[in-house]
């Protein structure tokens, strides 16, 4: 009987008592949601309107698709590998949605694709992911790496307007060429022009721009030839230097050469204006950010001239010597100068003819 009891104490009265004992949460439980900010919870909404893929492109992709599969092909064979076999329809899926939006597809998604019985349901998944948004935040992701986007590239550079102008292009689906050529001529002041902010992102340095220009847009890392030749390319340091001399009268920020400084420093004439109207006035905070954020503007003086460093060592120069613009390859494209867009290449596209550098007008 007392065996009974204690079993009866221990079923009935015990139990309950020890469950209403609930173990502390974790720090990242606190929250409904695991502690996922709002934003992640729910789909969002409003999403702006993508660039549809144009439909009539299908059979030249196709074309390009198959001339990759044959390169594909022929090496595997010249080296003696058997290809794999085709992915399922599982695996296809997954592997686009990862590719196209960064994110593997929903189960209701993943089934709806491997029951469909289309023909061409690959190219239809394909083509409905590219028109979509997260594909454009995808693609954004990409190209805010390989441009390093970032919204303050300094304390008192506001960049978001550029980084928003990027996402537009890509959710416009402007032409590569015409977007990147926007970025490489553009002038003014981020919030005005926000294709400037190509060039504010390395701010008063001139020669790392250069290096890193060359390195996503011509795909050649000649970093090194910034200070001697290159020690594993051909490239040389009075290369370097020519290529600079494009650039050299790139500036990045208002100073008293330019207009805006013609009647002083803008931001200590609003600080006098201030104390004029209250002794005890500050320039401070937001205001004194927006005032010095307003000093950075993108602009060009054709009369700039770039020089070989003063410890230059080469035989092909001199210390401090002026250089002349010459392309590392290839001809100079003065479309930036017939547009009047940009000033870059009026001085230097007959000379470089004339010189014999092998540049020619086009």
């Amino acid at each position: 009987n007392v065996y009974w009891l204690c079993f009866y104490w221990l079923l009935v009265i015990a139990t309950p008592a020890l469950a209403q004992k609930k173990k502390p949460k974790l720090p990242s439980q606190q929250f409904k949601g695991y502690g996922l900010p709002e934003a992640v919870k729910k789909a969002p909404q409003n999403l702006p309107e993508v660039a549809p893929v144009d439909e009539q492109r299908r059979s030249e992709c196709r074309s390009v698709a198959a001339q990759i599969d044959a390169l594909v092909e022929a090496k595997l064979k010249q080296v003696g590998i058997a290809p794999n076999p085709m992915a399922d329809d599982y695996t296809f899926v997954r592997r686009v949605f990862l590719d196209t939006v960064g994110a593997i597809p929903g189960l209701q998604e993943t089934v709806n694709y491997a029951r469909s019985s289309e023909p061409d349901k690959a190219e239809l998944v394909v083509d409905s992911l590219l028109g979509s948004y997260p594909s454009v935040s995808h693609m954004y992701n990409y190209w805010a790496a390989i441009l390093r986007v970032k919204d303050r590239p300094e304390n008192n550079i506001l960049a978001f307007a550029y980084r928003d102008w990027i996402k537009e292009q890509l959710r416009k689906n402007r032409p590569y060429d015409e977007w990147v050529y926007e970025m490489l001529t553009a002038e003014g002041k981020v919030w005005d022009q926000p294709a400037a902010g190509y060039a504010l992102r390395d701010n008063g340095m001139h020669l790392v721009h250069v290096d890193n220009t060359i390195r996503v847009f011509l795909g050649t890392q000649i970093g090194c030839a910034q200070c001697h030749d290159h020690p594993f390319d051909h490239w040389t340091q009075k290369e370097f230097y020519q290529m600079a001399a494009f650039t050299s009268g790139v500036k990045t920020r208002d100073d008293r050469h330019t207009p805006a400084f013609v009647n002083g420093n803008p931001v200590q004439r609003i600080t006098d204006e201030m104390k004029k109207a209250d002794p005890t006035a500050r320039l401070q905070g937001t205001s004194n950010l927006l005032a010095q954020a307003n000093l950075f503007r993108v602009s060009f003086t054709p009369k700039a001239k770039l020089k070989l460093p003063q410890d230059y060592q080469y035989d092909d120069g001199k210390p401090n010597q002026t250089v002349d613009p010459v392309v590392l390859w290839g001809t100079i494209r003065c479309m930036a100068y017939r547009r009047g867009k940009s000033p870059l290449c009026k001085d230097n596209c007959q000379s470089v003819v004339e010189e014999g550098h092998g540049g020619r007008l086009n």
